[in-house]
């Protein structure tokens, strides 16, 4: 019965970022503005 309810997918994440290595920072930073086009860091 409950098979024919379409499943909602998750479109919206939380990504906290609790360790990386100092000398990546700069690549780090690159590449999740890559992956957040049109975002900004602070959003």
């Amino acid at each position: 019965e409950e098979e024919d309810k379409p499943q909602q997918k998750q479109s919206s994440f939380t990504v906290k970022l609790t360790a990386f290595d100092d000398k990546q920072k700069v690549a780090l930073i690159k590449e999740i503005k890559n992956l957040l086009s049109g975002m900004n860091l602070v959003q």
